[in-house]
């Protein structure tokens, strides 16, 4: 399952979760997904430098996984994986090598569903802490963020960020 393709419109859940931190429109768009079997949030955010431990169920037919999660202080970047394979047990697939843990460095996307204006009044989070929408038109598509510039509210040299913005790692637990 994949929830958003880079170069394409992003979906409205996926912009609510990028432009506000606000993860309830995703969660509840993914249970009537008929490729999506287990799901999660997290129950707070997680600070720069922390982790948080989540886990999901897969089964057969159900092997990819994604996470996504809004960067803070910016007008719609989040942090994504998209559909990747779960390590495979090791004795459905004898002959290929057994991976019990997958480690993976997410980058940073735009929804480009918000201008990058950079101003506190659209942006929430420290030090901003607001939750308005930006009326100005966005990209239109996802890409790849490319930070914070400086360019009004937020100096480029306390918020700014080079990719990989996130490490996800993924752990067969049997």
């Amino acid at each position: 399952m994949s929830l958003f393709t880079v170069g394409q419109p992003v979906i409205p859940e996926l912009a609510t979760l990028a432009e506000e931190g606000n993860p309830g429109p995703l969660l509840g768009l993914l249970p009537t997904l008929p490729a999506v079997f287990d799901f999660t949030a997290g129950p707070s955010p997680i600070p720069p430098a922390g982790s948080m431990t989540l886990q999901v169920m897969s089964k057969p037919g159900f092997r990819r996984i994604s996470a996504v999660g809004m960067l803070a202080t910016t007008n719609d970047a989040f942090f994504a994986i998209s559909s990747i394979q779960v390590p495979l047990p090791p004795t459905l697939f004898f002959f290929l090598p057994f991976e019990r843990t997958r480690i993976l460095n997410a980058p940073a996307y735009d929804a480009g569903s918000e201008a990058d204006s950079e101003l506190c009044a659209f942006i929430p989070g420290p030090p901003c802490g607001n939750n308005v929408h930006d009326p100005a038109d966005g990209e239109g598509f996802v890409y790849i963020s490319n930070g914070i510039h400086g360019v009004d509210d937020l100096p480029a040299d306390g918020y700014d960020w080079h990719n990989p913005v996130v490490r996800v790692e993924i752990t067969r637990m049997d």
